[in-house]
């Protein structure tokens, strides 16, 4: 018989339990069909037995094809619903696709006695309000509209009130606002928004009222951004009154000066925001002379605020005022319209370049750089979206901006105050090749607190003409700049730079040893090998070892560097080896060295001592990331079966499975989620499976024991450093990544 056949209920007394899962249930063609026909059946044991075959395909298909079958059929389901053994999010998710109302008074003892479950539970009690309003809505809003008012769960109940029933909410939305209690002080902010959203006349009128009348219970937050949701012009004036007087708001202490200052910008973020709500031609006017006050030297500024702000108000007018500004006798404003271009949402105009390059020949050279880098920024933006191939603009500005950026640049690299060469460095750093190599020997007038900030990446532009310049920082009292020569050393081959990197791993810093490493790492030399070996074995340093291995196998300007594994198993075979038992040894202690472990192990041992990382009581949140894109990097039946362990008491693993899972990979576990999902109801894991069994047309692809299905097949998340040494020893040819 072909999944073909029409079904008929004539056909469905005729079919096996086997026949009717496997060509029809299994198949999510065919559930709207199934569905169609179950509403029209009236014999009680013919719509429990087909309900009952689709809840051993997949849970959530049984319940959805129960909500067809009649209420009294559906009383039944929601009784065996409840006797499994099943995690009690999944028995909540089911009773609300089955919308029974024989699963209320399960739901509602759930959410009326909440205090029966921990705080941590109090999202499976949102899940359960949800579900009653779904099958109920006057009676779950009713709850809602109670729970307003029960502190440890007031949060929540705004959350589903804005979401399902917002109108009804308006009169409780607005006593919460008139409360006096502290209680209800969290919940301020979340009501304004509610009543935002609702926007009718009604639902402000709420917000008016309680903006003066509860003036001093409210915070400083939740009334500007009420000021702004009225929008009357009187509550404008007093957005602008408190911009101009930020500093009756520091609490300047003798002991801590700064005191209040972060408190200070957020109010004025949150003003700024309610101006532009407000709109017109008085918020714009104002943003604008604020975008050049001096006052915003005193405390970390909103100034990317308000140029944001005021692009969203009026762009073209604002690309005029820019313009008139960076023509200004000020050299504060001049400035601060330089800056203007370069903040990030500003929208990029071919007039943009030519406004800059006019502005190149500003008399201050603190302006000038402002400049420099605002064109530099965009040029790096503009290709970022929009790329070689989508040219919407004439690039001829662009280039043109770019390309009279570099003299006054070089320039600027040999001025006579350190600041200003300082800045002409930083400039570079992320710029193209052939100008960074101009930097390697200015690395010795930076301050060491700038040293500290430069990435290491830009030393790909160090060659043999370096050396002298690199010879002379290792002589620096500068750690840093000391370690910033023994890392670049590696880039230069030589006789004489193996034997000085070997010296430095026996220096007393540790910074220094690293930077050892890492010189090491980079060399092209087979010398090295057995330098490698010791490393490897070395428990300070192989963490250093690998990471610096994994860099550069990302890059493709020194490719030639992993040359020592070429045509040569055993060596590889054996540093991955001795790599992998020195991890598994620090992995114990130090759970952040658990990724280094999890691109280069494969053994038994190597999935135990991570699967005991996750078992451990002081493994963090952090470290249980770590844990399992390491066993799925890994990626063996042994990592699997761990990573199935670790499932039921880890949420991670839901969201880490169900990426690789919805972007088309494939791990070979797709049954096993099945059943972990009875034990552990993930949200994310949840919406793994549904895309997969879409995107197949099946349900669980395990029924049909279909062993060479392509959800089968195992793959890993990304190529490791492990699979890239081995490749590359069994190839004459450099790998690439």
């Amino acid at each position: 018989m072909t999944i073909d056949s029409p079904l008929t209920i004539s056909l469905l007394n005729r079919l096996t339990d086997r026949e009717l899962q496997t060509n029809y249930l299994n198949h999510v063609c065919r559930t709207s069909e199934i569905a169609s026909l179950l509403s029209t059946i009236t014999d009680r044991d013919l719509a429990l037995r087909i309900i009952n075959l689709a809840l051993e395909i997949d849970l959530n298909l049984g319940a959805s094809l129960t909500s067809s079958i009649a209420p009294e059929f559906q009383e039944i389901v929601v009784k065996q619903i409840e006797r499994l053994e099943i995690c009690l999010p999944l028995k909540i998710s089911l009773w609300q696709k089955i919308k029974s109302k024989a699963a209320l008074p399960y739901l509602q003892d759930i959410f009326i006695f909440k205090y029966r479950y921990r705080y941590n539970r109090y999202k499976e009690i949102g899940s359960a309000l949800e579900a009653i309003i779904e099958i109920d809505r006057n009676l779950g809003i009713a709850l809602a509209l109670e729970a307003l008012y029960d502190n440890r769960f007031s949060s929540e109940a705004l959350e589903i009130l804005t979401e399902l029933a917002p109108s009804e909410a308006i009169d409780a939305l607005g006593d919460l606002l008139e409360s006096i209690h502290s209680i209800h002080y969290s919940q301020r902010d979340r009501a304004i928004h509610i009543l935002d959203k609702i926007g009718t006349e009604a639902a402000i009128d709420k917000i008016r009222q309680a903006l003066y009348t509860y003036r001093s219970s409210w915070s400083d937050d939740d009334w500007i951004q009420g000021l702004g949701i009225v929008g009357e012009p009187a509550m404008v004036e007093h957005l602008i009154y408190l911009l101009y007087l930020t500093d009756e708001y520091i609490d300047r202490s003798p002991d801590n000066p700064d005191d209040n200052l972060e408190e200070v910008s957020r109010l004025c973020r949150e003003a700024i925001a309610a101006l532009e709500r407000f709109g017109g031609n008085l918020a714009f006017e104002v943003l604008h002379q604020f975008a050049y006050w001096s006052i915003f030297k005193d405390y970390p500024s909103p100034f990317e605020e308000i140029i944001e702000a005021l692009f969203r108000l009026d762009c073209d007018r604002t690309f005029t005022a820019l313009e008139n500004a960076i023509h200004s006798c000020d050299p504060l404003v001049r400035k601060r319209a330089a800056m203007a271009f370069n903040v990030l949402k500003v929208p990029i105009k071919e007039q943009t370049f030519s406004i800059l390059i006019d502005a190149l020949n500003d008399p201050e050279v603190d302006i000038q750089l402002e400049v420099i880098i605002s064109i530099r920024t965009i040029c790096r933006k503009y290709s970022l979206l929009y790329g070689d191939g989508q040219i919407t603009i004439d690039l001829h500005p662009k280039d043109r901006a770019y390309a009279a950026t570099k003299p006054i640049v070089a320039n600027f690299l040999s001025h006579p105050e350190n600041t200003v060469r300082e800045k002409a460095i930083f400039v570079l750093v992320d710029d193209d090749l052939d100008e960074l190599k101009l930097i390697p020997p200015l690395l010795g007038n930076l301050s060491q607190k700038k040293l500290q900030y430069l990435p290491y990446r830009f030393s790909s532009a160090i060659d043999s003409s370096h050396l002298s310049v690199l010879f002379d920082y290792l002589e620096d009292d500068r750690l840093e700049l000391r370690a910033y020569a023994l890392a670049s050393l590696g880039l230069i081959n030589g006789d004489l730079i193996l034997p000085m990197l070997v010296s430095a791993l026996k220096d007393n810093e540790l910074i220094l040893r690293q930077a050892a490493v890492k010189g090491i790492v980079k060399l092209e030399s087979l010398a090295a090998r057995s330098i490698l070996l010791e490393l490897a074995a070395n428990s300070e340093l192989v963490t250093t070892l690998i990471e610096e291995l994994i860099e550069l196998n990302c890059s493709e300007t020194r490719s030639g560097t992993l040359g020592r594994w070429q045509g040569d198993r055993d060596f590889t075979q054996q540093f991955l080896e001795i790599a992998e038992t020195t991890l598994i040894e620090i992995v114990k202690t130090r759970h952040r060295e658990i990724l280094c472990l999890g691109q280069i192990g494969i053994s038994d041992r190597a999935v135990d001592a991570i699967a005991q990382v996750l078992k451990s009581d002081d493994c963090s949140y952090e470290h249980e990331d770590d844990g399992v894109m390491a066993l799925a990097n890994i990626g063996s039946k042994e990592a699997i079966e761990a990573l199935l362990e670790f499932l039921p008491n880890g949420f991670v693993l839901g969201g880490w499975i169900a990426t690789p899972i919805n972007n088309g990979g494939k791990l070979g576990i797709i049954p096993q989620l099945w059943l972990a999902q009875r034990q552990l109801y993930c949200e994310s894991l949840s919406n793994a499976i549904i895309n997969i069994q879409q995107r197949e047309g099946l349900y669980n692809p395990n029924f049909s024991n279909r062993p060479y299905h392509e959800l089968f097949r195992s793959r890993s998340l990304s190529p490791r450093l492990r699979q890239v040494l081995l490749e590359n020893a069994d190839t004459p040819k450099i790998f690439h990544l």
